[in-house]
């Protein structure tokens, strides 16, 4: 018993080894040029590698050259059994305000190991709140909103074309 315990420790500082020496910075540049195929840019930001964590702090989202949001931070954790990315607080661009209320509070973005076929994601803001999951192998995903009141004041046109659930929430499914 005593040797599987030590074997474990040593598992585990192995592992937090690697993830602390993984060259993040460099993996999160070879994402944004990914992103570029996509005409999605991040701009101005700093990036900061803290050890088990890599940070992204005050910079602007674009889709093909329009800013569409400024955030204040995105934190990413590359875990390897369990991996997150959160957004937290984030500014719509004034040309995003027709379609939702301008702030975005948090979003997180999650996969683990324990349910690898599925991405969770979860978020609130002047919006209301969203959760739902990316189904891998199915290729669906599956949200459902709750709805504010100041989205509900604005009455976008995209919240009729969700389907309406019995606990007051809109749910949007699709396939990719």
């Amino acid at each position: 018993m005593k040797k599987v315990k030590i074997l474990l420790l040593y598992s585990a500082i192995l592992l937090a080894l690697i993830i602390f020496f993984l060259p993040k910075t460099q993996l999160y540049y070879q994402a944004e040029a990914l992103l570029a195929e996509y005409k999605v840019f991040i701009s101005q930001e700093r990036v900061i590698d803290n050890g088990l964590t890599l940070g992204l702090q005050e910079g602007t989202i674009y889709y093909d050259d329009m800013a569409i949001a400024a955030f204040e931070a995105i934190r990413l954790r590359p875990w390897v059994f369990y991996n997150s990315l959160v957004l937290e607080p984030t500014e719509l661009s004034a040309e995003m305000e027709q379609f939702v209320p301008r702030s975005i509070d948090w979003l997180k973005i999650t996969y683990a190991v324990y349910d690898p076929l599925h991405v969770t994601i979860e978020g609130s803001g002047a919006f209301g709140s969203v959760e739902g999951s990316v189904a891998l192998f199915d290729r669906n995903i599956s949200l459902t909103l709750t709805p504010s009141e100041a989205l509900l004041g604005k009455k976008p046109f995209w919240l009729g074309k969700l389907k309406k659930d019995s606990e007051g929430g809109y749910r949007y499914e699709t396939t990719y």
